[in-house]
């Protein structure tokens, strides 16, 4: 009798443990795993982008001090998206602001960025401040929203491609054909790839008025002499498109003749750039002739 409760015990004791353990180790129906990271989501803070992770404590507390859309921080919205949901009357006056602290912020001190030790990656052209900067340019651009001037031509000269074709589009979108010269002050001094496009922008600009068109482009060509080799053969690539007289192209061409008589290496680039120019515009190009 006592044998026989005593394996009955040790039944149901591996029966039990058995159930138990296979409950425990049950894995759970496809709509349990949808409610469970459904929870896990509703948990996770609403974390910005990594661009705006990035800013320093001091741009995020004067933006958070200005009235904003906080819709304009998240840098996952498109323009359309942005104008679907506010339209662009309802954001210029934020997107303004934004702009106007960032640029105050990083001309005092790059918003206080602290930059990686020595030796370390380090692209000062891509601080968070620049890039809030050229994100909200690019949104003026595609939502036609005003910035002031002034803005637009500090942010022309700040060290980020995108910033200055962005703020010269929107200068350019401001400015008279027949007075382009303010602008022109502010783009001559500048190297490097902007250099080109910008000025073929302000020559496109002013062509349709032939008294500016002509006054500028004798300020580019005397402007393109003491650039950089970079920076010259950049903008000879950018110009193709542009109409010019022959007259043109040869003073053009002859900014170049020095690299063709010292036998200067860069020659070679600037010869195929002006070739091609010519070609696509019908244009006479002897190298001999115009370097006499």
């Amino acid at each position: 009798m006592n044998k026989k409760f005593l394996v009955s015990v040790i039944v149901l004791i591996v029966v039990g443990t058995w159930f138990f353990s296979k409950e425990e180790n049950q894995v759970p129906s496809p709509v349990e795993r949808v409610e469970v990271q459904s929870e896990e989501k509703i948990l996770l803070p609403n974390v910005k982008t990594p661009e705006w992770d990035q800013f320093s404590s001091r741009l995020t507390q004067k933006l958070k001090e200005s009235e904003v859309n906080d819709n304009l921080l998240d840098f996952s919205l498109s323009a359309e998206q942005l104008k679907a949901k506010n339209g662009p009357k309802n954001i210029g006056d934020s997107l303004r602001n934004i702009v106007s602290t960032t640029l105050q912020c990083y001309k005092e001190d790059e918003c206080g960025f602290e930059h990686p030790p020595e030796g370390e990656y380090d692209d000062p052209t891509e601080i968070p401040a620049l890039k809030t900067l050229k994100r909200q340019l690019q949104l003026a651009l595609e939502l036609g929203i005003d910035i002031p001037s002034e803005e637009l031509m500090e942010s022309v000269q700040l060290p980020n491609d995108a910033i200055r074709e962005s703020a010269f589009s929107l200068l350019l979108r401001k400015s008279s054909q027949s007075d382009l010269s303010p602008l022109f002050d502010k783009v001559e001094s500048l190297d490097g790839k902007s250099f080109g496009p910008m000025m073929k922008g302000l020559l496109k600009a002013s062509q349709k008025s032939p008294g500016a068109f002509d006054e500028l482009f004798k300020r580019f060509v005397r402007t393109l002499e003491e650039k950089d080799p970079y920076t010259a053969i950049e903008a000879l690539e950018s110009f193709r498109g542009l109409k010019l007289e022959q007259f043109q192209f040869e003073d053009l061409a002859r900014v170049f003749c020095s690299w063709r008589q010292k036998a200067d290496q860069n020659w070679l680039a600037a010869k195929k750039n002006l070739e091609e120019i010519a070609t696509e515009q019908k244009l006479s190009f002897n190298s001999a002739s115009i370097c006499y």
